[in-house]
C-alpha cells in the first residue's frame, strides 16, 4: 500500500507558471492584477485551501525529511554563480550569515529540504511519487534576533525571478508549516537541538538574488511588484513573520536587505 502525498492547488499553479515560461511584461501584470483591490487575496485563499488539504491527509511525522547522515558533502566554487556555490558560501562562513540591516542575520542550517519527502508513496493526483520529494526548499535556516525558521530561496543567474520564488516559497510553508508536520519537524530536529517550534510559530522568508548590480533588468523590473504582492500576504497570513529580498554581491559577499 502506498502513501498518499497529497498534490495541492498551490503546487498545482507554481508548476503551471513556471512552465509558461511567461514574459517579464506579463508577470508584472498578474501581480499587478492580484494587487489590485482585494484580488491578492484570492492567492491568499489558495494557500488556505492547500494548507488545510496537507494538514487533513497528510501524516508522516514518523520519516525525517532527507537521509540522516547519508547526503553527500556540498561542492562549489568561491565565484558565487550557482546555488550550490552559493551554500557552499553558507557553509564555509561557519554557517553564521551576517545581513545588512542585522536584525535578519541567520544561521544556515541544512540544503534541499523536501516537505513532501515519502517512501513508497504516490500522488493524490496518481502521478509517481519519489522518495526524495517534489522539489524542496534551497535553504532553511534560523533568524538568531526573533529566533525564528527562516525558509530560504537562492536565485543566480539566469534564474532569476523574485515572483517564482514567492509563490515557490509559499507552495512549500503550506506543506510544511501544518500540525502534522510541526511534529515532524521537532521529531527529526529539523532546525536544529535547540529550536523546537510550535503550531503557531512564525516563519520568515527569505529570498536571496545572488547578482551583479544592475546586471538583471528582468530581476529589478518584477522586483517592486513582488515586495508589494508580498507585503499583502503577511497581511493575511498569521504565520509569516515577514517576507524579504536581500541581495548577496557575488563579489563582497555581502548580503542586504532589498
Amino acid at each position: 500500500m502506498k502513501t498518499i502525498v497529497p498534490s495541492t492547488k498551490l503546487r498545482a499553479l507554481y508548476e503551471f507558471l513556471t512552465s509558461l515560461s511567461l514574459s517579464t511584461n506579463t508577470q508584472k501584470s498578474i501581480m499587478k492584477d492580484l494587487l489590485r483591490k482585494d484580488n491578492h487575496k484570492g492567492l491568499v485563499k489558495l494557500f488556505e485551501e492547500s494548507y488545510n488539504y496537507v494538514k487533513n491527509s497528510y501524516d508522516n511525522k514518523n520519516e525525517p525529511f532527507f537521509k540522516i547522515n547519508k547526503r553527500k558533502p556540498i561542492e562549489g566554487r568561491t565565484s558565487l554563480k550557482s546555488t550550490n556555490d552559493v551554500i557552499f558560501h553558507f557553509i564555509n562562513s561557519g554557517k553564521k550569515l551576517c545581513v545588512t540591516p542585522s536584525i535578519y542575520d541567520f544561521e544556515y542550517i541544512e540544503r534541499e529540504v523536501s516537505p513532501l519527502r515519502t517512501t513508497n508513496a504516490i500522488f493524490s493526483n496518481g502521478e509517481p511519487a519519489r522518495s526524495s520529494g517534489t522539489g524542496g526548499l534551497d535553504f532553511i535556516g534560523w533568524n538568531t534576533s526573533k529566533n525564528l525558521p527562516v525558509l530560504g530561496e537562492i536565485k543566480v543567474e539566469p534564474d532569476q525571478n523574485p515572483f517564482y520564488a514567492l509563490i515557490q516559497l509559499l507552495t512549500y510553508f503550506s506543506e510544511i508549516s501544518t500540525p502534522n508536520q510541526i511534529d515532524r519537524i521537532n521529531n527529526y530536529k529539523l532546525f536544529g537541538t535547540a529550536n523546537s517550534l510550535t503550531y503557531d510559530s512564525k516563519f520568515y522568508f527569505y529570498i536571496i538574488s545572488c547578482r551583479q548590480v544592475n546586471s538583471s533588468k528582468k530581476y529589478d523590473d518584477l522586483l517592486p511588484n513582488a515586495k508589494d504582492l508580498a507585503k499583502s500576504i503577511c497581511k493575511q497570513i498569521n504565520n509569516i513573520e515577514d517576507i524579504l529580498f536581500f541581495h548577496l554581491d557575488p563579489m563582497t559577499k555581502v548580503i542586504t536587505q532589498e
